[in-house]
């Protein structure tokens, strides 16, 4: 790394300087890497300090800046897209940008998804920052506040996608996924719902009404998000549960001492209580994080409860109502 830059020791206007000077894609794949160990660090040990809001707004920048790096990259007129100078192999080989991206270990979608954020104007940026910090205060606050899937600052609890292997499964049991009422634009490459609903439109808003399909609802994690869609996914059973089969499922964090999670138990046909800790996936990186510090359970209402129990179950414990 030129300059031997250490992210670990610095204040954020002093981090943001030396990442702003970075030319080349690998010195700020290792300064992000660096950024993300501190922040994952004061998490743990300082997060009801402003250290841990310092290394998370640290790390955001980190991953800014080598999206502007790779957004930067200049394309060939015979396509392929070749990169500057300073990100050459040291042969002087001049290579096309998918080819650089994955010499330094970069896929295709994590480029898009950093040049999504170096893509965002000044003002959308630090509006981004602000949230961030606040709600790193709030939780520093008042840990209950906010019921978060994964402990990670990166992105709040109401933006971390799901595991494929249980959307496959909700697919198999409902007839496929006609309408997702909490969900965003990244979550829809992989849930491919026939309609989905996200913060600006408000599924709460909304018609749950399917005609050939079920629902599928990965809570909002939020505090008051949280129990308003549980209420609305027993209230609005009916409009999701029809003759052509259909259904809804809900993920939730296993939270039994609520009473949003106590009537969504009164109300179900059966929920999944899943051996091991869910795999959320980073919007940010598009991987799956093992961290999550919460357990789960995945409500089921509908139909298909042979269907239900047999696919479920290779996730974990059953359990019906009587």
């Amino acid at each position: 790394m030129s300059g031997g830059a250490d992210l670990t020791t610095l204040r954020v206007e002093e981090a943001r300087a030396i990442l702003a000077a970075v030319r080349s894609l690998p010195e700020a794949k290792e300064l992000r890497a660096q950024a993300g160990a501190l922040e994952q660090y004061t998490r743990r040990r300082d997060a009801a300090s402003g250290a841990h809001a310092d290394a998370w707004e640290i790390a955001q920048y980190a991953s800014r800046r080598l999206g502007e790096l790779c957004k930067g990259m200049p394309t060939h007129p015979t396509g392929g897209g070749r990169p500057r100078k300073e990100n050459l192999p040291t042969d002087g080989q001049v290579t096309s940008k998918s080819d650089e991206l994955k010499r330094v270990g970069i896929s295709r979608a994590e480029a898009s998804r950093l040049e999504q954020l170096a893509g965002l104007s000044d003002e959308e940026y630090d509006a981004r920052i602000k949230r961030g910090r606040d709600r790193i205060t709030r939780v520093a606050m008042d840990p209950s506040g906010i019921i978060a899937t994964s402990s990670s600052s990166e992105h709040d609890g109401d933006s971390w996608g799901t595991p494929p292997e249980y959307l496959q499964m909700a697919r198999v049991v409902l007839g496929g996924i006609e309408i997702d009422p909490a969900s965003n634009h990244f979550a829809q490459a992989t849930v491919q719902a026939g309609r989905y609903y996200t913060k600006e439109t408000d599924g709460r808003a909304q018609s749950w009404k399917c005609k050939v399909g079920g629902l599928w609802l990965n809570q909002p994690y939020s505090r008051g998000l949280v129990s308003e869609f549980a209420k609305l996914w027993v209230e609005r059973r009916e409009d999701y549960v029809h003759r052509s089969g259909g259904g809804g499922m809900m993920l939730v964090n296993s939270s039994t001492e609520t009473g949003w999670f106590q009537n969504a138990l009164e109300h179900c046909t059966a929920v999944l209580f899943p051996k091991e800790r869910l795999a959320f996936i980073d919007p940010a990186t598009g991987k799956a994080v093992e961290n999550n510090d919460r357990p789960q359970a995945l409500f089921y209402t509908g139909p298909k409860l042979p269907l239900f129990r047999r696919e479920a179950s290779k996730f974990g414990q059953v359990m019906v109502r009587a």
